[in-house]
């Protein structure tokens, strides 16, 4: 296959029937027959109290956007060097999201990828490097080092804030490729409540609820939700034992207490999040073929951020901030029983446990001393804490203290400068210092020009440190490298080491250090209008990122055992490269026409594997003969899409109280994994084709308090039961939302 080839005869069919449901959408049942002078539709409804969902979709991307992620402090995010994107909550209830995977999935040059849960790739790098928040602070329980974002609900999000690019110098290990933010809802109103109910293919149904309630000053509040999420699960591979994704039961809680808001120096709050899931599922154990046995496995997080923030002067500001979270996890494997209520009293196969403790402490200050320059410094310390099966000794525990200060010069419209720096000193990997220096220009009004460099690092988890793990059905053993020198000579002691590979002795793990560039050009562009109605607003984006990635850390044979298998630990081996072109543009129409669009070009690549290959030492056998594998034959990184694109098209139809929603993702073909022996993707059969996927969704207003939705994900029924588990093919949905 070419890898430059166009899309499949199917695909084809596919996108001809997309663009047929595009024009209708677009074209609408009808044009909203009453218009404001300005060209907006008349939102007139009960007195009092704003009409659902018939706010103009132009109207609300075209307010200005206030963020914190990216600087620690509010800015106009058209005013931000710092590459930043905003999704907003009505856009989230819009699109009958559920979980946060649903929302990210969707946005312009991002990639959800499945390894161990949901992982989000930016920029080309792997979902372990994009640091994952929650009003601020950051989700623990990463598994092999994704943090499943299926873990998050949607509910009471009021935004999610996305900053590309390394972050490390504000928010240390793990923001090498970018950071996250989930923002929640505060408390605004006298008195407020939602309750939404969603139901999906494959028994999958969702029931939120929201309430809130504040002063009449809006000095006092309180907002509370909860969720339960729960499915049924689906399986594509009959044949095999286990489901494809196992049912479930998911409880998710939490809230948010704010006083002192408005004129009031000092100002509280604290969040409260808590997450139970369980689920179950049929397994096969090693050497047994002929019974199915049940695996029951629970979940639960819980965390809890009091915040406390004095105004010293009014150019001076104060932020006291603890966080406390936790993480524990059980599989039972149970003998088989004939009921659920059984499951208790069966007989326990095996208990697999992990538990983790986070616990952080921050005092952060922000001070003004002239018009034209903000400074923002912080210090804090972190507790980790983590005690699992796999652990060598059983448990873990680590010390971190950072600092960090930031500079902001504002010029005026011309030039803004923010740099920042940050100084963290870990008990395990030392000292690590990342700095970043991001500017804007602005030649005028209507275009700005950015450029941000910055250092990233992660460090090494207590996987790659501590992990003592030998697999029972296939015999091999893998250990953290602190660890592995001694469990290594053990195993030679008993016998059981045929050969060594590779030097064990002194080997200490490095984080992974980065370099980032990222350099774009937004213009904005007001089409003329005729007669009262104003012309379309467009917004164009180009941005160009190379990311540079050191000390990547991997396993890798260092033994080879007597029963032919291997004894793996971690190394810092390769560096890898990133590096492409972003293209983003949005068309804010009259009549609630509201269109994105965006391309993605993707580079990414192993320097070492590229050293190799123009020295002409990396070969693949085709037939009874070696080939030399060329430059361009490559693939580079696995489950890169070298080529993505999205459309987007939202309108809303106010006179009717219709708003309809439909979103295109293309993902171009991707490595999958080496199938010929050589150890890189560089041959057709080790690719996944390229796919579309076509999300709708369609919201009638049924009075002013009262929304129904209909409409389906991956409607081209699109599945890969081999290569992508995650798709289970076309799913359909209706919810229905009560706003009081």
């Amino acid at each position: 296959m070419n890898p430059s080839a166009g899309p499949s005869r199917i695909h084809r069919r596919h996108f001809v029937a997309l663009l047929a449901f595009v024009v209708a959408v677009v074209a609408g049942i009808r044009t909203p027959p009453a218009m404001a002078q300005d060209g907006r539709p008349d939102s007139s409804g009960t007195p009092g109290r704003a009409p659902v969902e018939q706010d103009d979709i132009a109207m609300e991307a075209a307010l200005p956007a206030i963020v914190v992620t990216a600087t620690r402090a509010g800015r106009d995010i058209k005013s931000l060097p710092v590459p930043t994107s905003l999704i907003a909550g009505d856009v989230v209830s819009r699109q009958a999201s559920l979980r946060l995977t649903d929302v990210l999935q969707r946005h312009p040059g991002l990639q959800v990828v499945y390894d161990h849960g949901a992982g989000i790739q930016i920029q080309g790098l792997a979902s372990d490097y994009t640091l994952i928040l929650v009003d601020g602070e950051p989700l623990i329980g990463r598994v092999a080092g994704t943090l499943d974002l299926d873990r998050v609900s949607v509910a009471a999000i009021d935004r999610i804030e996305i900053v590309r690019g390394p972050s490390s110098s504000l928010y240390g290990s793990e923001a090498l490729a970018g950071v996250v933010n989930v923002i929640t809802k505060a408390p605004e109103s006298r008195w407020s409540a939602r309750v939404r109910s969603q139901y999906e293919t494959h028994q999958t149904s969702d029931v939120a609820i929201e309430a809130e309630t504040a002063s009449e000053d809006g000095s006092v509040g309180a907002r509370v939700y909860g969720t339960r999420y729960a499915s049924a699960g689906y399986d594509l591979s009959p044949l095999v034992v286990g489901m494809t994704s196992p049912g479930f039961v998911d409880y998710t809680g939490g809230g948010k207490v704010r006083f002192g808001a408005g004129t009031s120096r000092t100002r509280g709050e604290l969040s409260i999040r808590a997450n139970v899931q369980d689920q179950t599922d049929d397994v096969l154990l090693s050497g047994d073929d002929s019974e199915v046995y049940e695996q029951f496995g629970r979940r639960k997080e819980i965390s809890v951020a009091p915040e406390l923030t004095h105004r010293l002067t009014p150019e001076a500001t104060a932020v006291l901030s603890l966080y406390g979270s936790t993480f524990d996890t059980r599989t039972d494997t149970r003998s088989p029983t004939t009921t659920q209520e059984a499951a208790s009293s069966s007989e326990l196969v095996s208990r697999a446990l992990f538990e983790q403790r986070y616990a952080k402490a921050e005092l952060l200050a922000r001070l003004i001393p002239s018009t034209m320059h903000l400074v923002t410094a912080s210090a804090g310390f972190v507790h980790e804490h983590v005690e699992a099966d796999r652990i060598a000794g059983g448990s873990r525990s680590s010390r971190l203290g950072y600092a960090f200060v930031q500079h902001e010069w504002l010029s005026g419209d011309a030039l803004d400068v923010i740099s920042s720096v940050r100084l963290d000193h870990h008990s395990e990997y030392g000292t690590h210092v990342s700095p970043r220096v991001a500017a804007l220009v602005s030649p005028g009004r209507d275009m700005r020009v950015r450029a941000a460099l910055g250092s990233g690092f992660k460090a090494p988890t207590f996987q790659q440190l501590y992990l003592d793990f030998t697999n029972p059905a296939a015999g091999y053993s893998v250990f953290g490298s602190a660890d592995a020198a001694g469990a290594i000579r053990m195993l030679d002691e008993a016998g059981i080491i045929q050969t060594y590979l590779q030097d064990i002795e002194n080997v200490e793990l490095a984080p992974e250090t980065s370099w980032s560039l990222n350099a774009g050009i937004e213009k904005d562009l007001q089409l003329a209008g005729s007669g009262r109605r104003p012309g379309a607003q467009i917004g164009l984006r180009v941005n160009f990122f190379r990311n540079h990635v050191s000390n990547l850390i991997e396993a890798a044979p260092v033994a080879l055992k007597t029963n032919g298998q291997s004894v793996f630990t971690y190394y810092n081996l390769n560096k890898i490269v990133t590096q492409g072109i972003e293209f983003e543009s949005t068309i804010l129409a009259p009549g609630g026409l509201h269109v994105t669009a965006s391309y993605t070009y993707l580079d990414s690549f192993d320097c070492e594997v590229v050293d190799e290959i123009k020295s002409g030492n990396v070969f693949r056998r085709e037939g009874l003969r070696d080939v030399r594998v060329t430059r361009s034959e490559y693939g580079g990184l696995a489950n890169r899409s070298r080529h993505m694109a999205t459309l987007g098209l939202a309108r809303t139809f106010a006179g009717a109280g219709t708003t309809a929603d439909v979103h295109v993702t293309y993902r171009g073909r991707y490595g999958f994994g080496d199938l010929n022996g050589n150890l890189i993707v560089d041959d057709d059969s080790e690719y996944v084709d390229g796919y579309f996927l076509l999300d709708a969704t369609v919201s009638q207003n049924l009075g002013s308090h009262l929304v129904l939705r209909g409409g389906g994900r991956n409607l081209l029924d699109h599945s890969d039961p081999t290569r992508i588990p995650s798709l289970s093919g076309r799913r359909l949905l209706v919810a229905l939302e009560l706003i009081i």
